[in-house]
């Protein structure tokens, strides 16, 4: 939404005064202007998923990651806790990657 409201308004008005269509204002106008914002959500969205899910499973879960964590805190096994931690940065780096690369194809214009 934030992305919508921070087009020009010159850039509306001139899309009007053109009589762009709806559909082509949506498309052409709108989306381009605002996938930089809604993809910086997107990060946002999948790194508090990543946070929260990992704690929602040392909190009560019985597996997944932040279960072999907590497993092994109780233990005091350190050298399994940092392999978890690793891994999980490493996955949460990787989709974050992955996302970044679909951010810069499909915004290469930018």
């Amino acid at each position: 939404m934030s992305g919508v409201q921070n087009i020009s308004v010159r850039t509306l008005n001139s899309a009007r005064v053109l009589c762009v269509s709806k559909l082509s204002m949506l498309f052409k106008i709108l989306l381009p202007a605002s996938l930089p914002q809604i993809f910086d959500g997107c990060n946002i969205g999948l790194m508090l998923s990543f946070i929260l899910l990992t704690s929602a499973e040392m909190i009560g879960g019985n597996s997944g990651l932040g279960f072999y964590i907590q497993y092994y805190t109780n233990f005091g096994n350190f050298t399994r806790i940092m392999v978890g931690i690793i891994f999980l940065g490493t996955i949460v780096t990787l989709f974050t990657n992955i996302v970044k690369k679909l951010e810069n194809w499909l915004l290469r214009w930018k």
